[in-house]
């Protein structure tokens, strides 16, 4: 399509656009925008040229005047470029008579330095945009004329097209002003654009074209004339074409160095001279980009050479089907070189696609973590079409493959499978060496975990940590930063498994071997704070979340699974002073990682928490069960943390006055001295004071519990005790609850008891002039959360079968039939029934008879499905 020529040209010198011109107004958009410089960085063949010269010729942008330079054209010295803007400045009339560059170029022609006048000139001419083509070409000097000049002035702006890395989009550049930056990435076109490219073909036939040449400008266009020409759409053999076309007059070193550098994805000088065995593989690969097959990109510690992707795909499919065995033989080499320079997904990929498993096994096996880290897709697409029968002998490959299809609910069923096979396979070969066998029981501790089986992972994790602490330094830097995650991997083992104060020693462990400084910290630290919230030890985990904000990690990295329980422990501590207003908002920051994270159920109570402490049970019971069920088919729940969200589920009951579904989730019998005070709490709730004591007195407390454990039956005790007028022994209770309070900074285990038993408390306090336990009932406004609904009455039989019936609907003739006795006994019956329910219709008798839980069909949100 050709330009809009009613349209004036805004920057003097853009060339003519050619007829067949897609329009992209996205792309102009974003030149549009006007930032300080602007830089389109691509090889030859992206159509970075065409988009100056669309911009220059149909952008909206108001007050757009400058000037266009090629520097292609010709190699310009600084004094060249210099005078070349000069002249331009001139020819377009924008100097006015008299300025110093109305002259063009003789206004600098006596000046050595130009930058000083440069500046007095282009300050004085208002809105300037100066467009620079192949700015690549340019000397290190004229890139810093121009950032200097655009920091100086802000009414100068610099667009620029650049085939590599250049000094104006460098980090030096960068810190001085804003560089928007449009890679090879956005140049592409899209499918849209490709169609229009091609002309009248089927939209299917598009989409191929552009997976071939990944929308690269240049080679669509080659594609669409070819088909003009012959009718045929066959996209790589006209990229083949074109290769052949740029490389045939090249020298057989550069030909070479081409199709060998095709078999990794990214390469450095070192690498190409390992590939090629040439010293002067640097010029080589420079003679690549000025072809436009690929560009230099800024790698961390030296640049890097990208192939085009279309480009690589070409010669890496004529090099594998030309000669396999020197394929395989140059992907197992990017493989080496890649894992001895710290890049174990560019190694896991070249090792598999040479073959040679055992390589990959040994990629996993350095950088475990690295792998596990890696996005589903990077595993799963160098793994996935491995036969099964070669992977049984490589378990580390299993189990990785098996932890990436984990994260999709889809895939958990071959996950579970996978995970069993590794386990198999790693246990028939004993590991040689402690490294070996901290990875194998590390791996074990995980895929154990994973699948719900968390007290058998106990016994792996334990192994990982006496491994660690018994091997010499040697052994030690052999595996490096992986110290810190095998720690924090066996830490969250115990912690699920109920083992507190291990997870804690883990993670401090882990804390410790990280270093003073780095991202691998922030696990460690994050869930340092999680556990420690959790424990309730509050005034541990405050100063821990203290170090994390003053750590200065990116909000996103905070936000990530590697922080979240950072958010945890927040959201706790904030619980603890009960403002659940700051707690929800760190939970908030966790909503999107609920599918797939394994701290779910801890974020699940914590999330129903909150919900209580605002008064919204019932939302919370909705919520918990929601999230109950959709995590139902993960089957990676542990059998403890069942149990604790059934009594998290058990306090949402109890606050809607729900007793008797409370009682069938947590039982009648402790499973546990834990789960005796969920079942204490229940009859404390129902009235029944006498069975909550008995089930007290049946298991002990246990003095190696967390605090917050032990906070929460101390206040259930006490309360009992302050119920039943025992002065003596409510004072003791009350003194040890008030000490647990007070020291370890809980207030939320006193809103689990309810305001009338609070009450009790504070009398006793008042009786015994306990001063402590008066300042700790009196520290925060404590929520008034469950609902007391009095000691249940004792019901007949046929009183409760009356009961049930009414709740049925059935009317008193049908109740009568069902028991074969008078509709006079029937109603005298109901009578008695309304007298000890205090009701005086069916309705409020039905009401009375959930609130006692005496209806067993009570209703109300389904619960979850058994999980495991």
């Amino acid at each position: 399509m050709p330009a809009d020529r009613s349209v004036p040209v805004r920057v003097h010198g853009t060339p003519r656009t050619p007829s067949w011109l897609v329009p992209r107004p996205r792309l102009v958009a974003r030149l549009d925008a006007g930032a300080p410089v602007t830089l389109l960085r691509a090889p030859a063949g992206a159509g970075k040229t065409l988009l100056l010269a669309e911009w220059a010729h149909t952008g909206t942008a108001p007050h757009v005047r400058g000037v266009w330079v090629d520097a292609a054209e010709q190699r310009l010295s600084r004094a060249a470029f210099w005078a070349a803007v000069a002249d331009g400045v001139a020819a377009a009339g924008i100097a006015p008579p008299g300025h110093p560059l109305a002259l063009g170029s003789g206004a600098l022609s006596t000046d050595d330095e130009p930058r000083p006048l440069l500046r007095r000139a282009l300050a004085t001419l208002g809105v300037l945009t100066l467009v620079v083509d192949a700015v690549d070409e340019l000397p290190d000097a004229v890139h810093d004329d121009l950032v200097e000049l655009v920091a100086a002035l802000p009414d100068l702006h610099v667009v620029a097209a650049a085939r590599g890395t250049c000094r104006i989009g460098g980090r030096e550049a960068r810190a001085r002003v804003d560089v928007e930056e449009l890679t090879l990435d956005d140049l592409a076109l899209t499918v849209e654009e490709t169609v229009a490219v091609l002309g009248p073909v089927a939209r299917h036939d598009a989409e191929r074209v552009h997976a071939a040449t990944d929308g690269v400008a240049l080679v669509v266009r080659l594609v669409a004339l070819e088909h003009a020409l012959t009718g045929t759409l066959d996209a790589t053999r006209t990229l083949e074409r074109m290769l052949d076309e740029h490389v045939a007059h090249r020298p057989a070193p550069v030909r070479d160095l081409l199709r060998t550098i095709a078999a990794a994805d990214v390469v450095t000088a070192g690498l190409a001279a390992e590939l090629t065995g040439a010293p002067d593989a640097h010029e080589r690969l420079a003679e690549a980009a000025a072809l436009g097959l690929g560009t230099w990109t800024a790698g961390p510690g030296e640049d890097l050479f990208v192939l085009t992707g279309a480009v690589r795909r070409v010669l890496r499919d004529g090099g594998r089907a030309a000669d396999p065995t020197r394929y395989r033989a140059l992907r197992r080499t990017v493989a080496t070189w890649s894992l001895r320079h710290g890049r174990p997904a560019a190694a896991l990929h070249a090792a598999v696609d040479a073959e040679d498993l055992v390589l990959a096994e040994t990629v996993v096996k350095r950088h475990w973590h690295d792998i596990i880290r890696l996005g589903r897709g990077d595993v799963l697409g160098a793994l996935g079409d491995v036969p099964l029968g070669r992977l049984r002998r490589h378990p580390y490959l299993l189990m990785i493959q098996a932890l990436a299809l984990n994260a999709q609910a889809e895939h958990r069923g071959r996950a579970v499978a996978l995970l069993g096979l590794a386990l198999a396979s790693v246990r028939l070969v004993p590991p040689a060496t402690a490294t070996d066998r901290v990875l194998a029981r590390s791996v074990e501790n995980a895929a154990l975990r994973l699948v719900g089986q968390a007290d058998r992972a106990v016994r792996p994790a334990r192994e990982v940590l006496r491994t660690l602490a018994e091997m010499d330094p040697a052994e030690h830097a052999s595996i490096g930063t992986q110290v810190p995650r095998f720690c924090t991997q066996a830490g969250i083992t115990l912690l699920y498994a109920g083992d507190t104060v291990g997870a804690v020693a883990a993670f401090e462990r882990g804390l410790s071997a990280a270093g003073p400084d780095g991202i691998d910290r922030l696990h460690p630290s994050a869930l340092l704070t999680g556990a420690l919230a959790a424990a309730g030890d509050v005034p541990a985990a405050r100063a821990m979340a203290a170090r994390v904000r003053a750590a200065g990690w990116p909000q996103e990295r905070l936000d990530d699974y590697l922080g979240s329980m950072y958010h945890v422990g927040e959201a706790l501590v904030a619980l603890e002073d009960f403002d659940g207003a700051t707690a929800q908002t760190h939970l908030d920051r966790l909503e999107r990682h609920l599918v797939t994270i394994e701290h779910w159920p801890l974020i699940a109570h914590v999330q129903a928490m909150v919900d209580l402490v605002r008064g919204e049970a019932a939302t919370g019971l909705a919520r918990l069960e929601a999230t109950r069920a959709r995590q139902h088919a993960r089957r990676s729940t542990s059998p403890l943390s069942r149990r604790r969200l059934d009594e998290t589920a058990a306090v949402l009951l109890l606050a809607l006055g729900r007793v008797r579904e409370a009682g069938d989730l947590v039982g009648t019998r402790p499973r546990g001295r834990r789960s005796a005070t969920a079942i204490a709490r229940l009859h404390l709730v129902a009235g029944d004071d006498d069975r909550a004591l008995g089930v007290l007195a049946a298991a002990p407390a246990d003095p190696t519990s967390t605090p917050r454990a032990r906070a929460e039956r101390a206040v259930v005790e006490a309360a009992l005790l302050a119920r039943r007028g025992a002065d003596e022994a409510a004072v003791d209770a009350a003194d040890r609850m008030a000490a647990l309070l007070e020291v370890h900074g809980l207030g939320l285990p006193l809103a689990l008891v309810r305001a009338e038993d609070r009450a009790a408390l504070h009398a006793v306090a008042e009786r015994a002039d306990r001063a402590r336990l008066r300042a700790v009932l009196a520290r925060v406004d404590v929520p008034d959360v469950l609902v007391g609904v009095g000691r249940a009455p004792q019901l007949t039989t046929r009183e409760q079968a009356v009961l049930d019936a009414l709740a049925e609907g059935a009317t008193l003739a049908a109740v009568a039939a069902r028991a074969g006795v008078s509709p006079n006994t029937v109603k005298s019956q109901v009578r008695s029934l309304y007298r000890k329910l205090g009701a005086d219709s069916r309705q409020a008798a039905v009401a009375a008879g959930v609130r006692y839980g005496l209806l067993s069909g009570a209703t109300g949100p389904a619960a979850a499905p058994p999980e495991g």
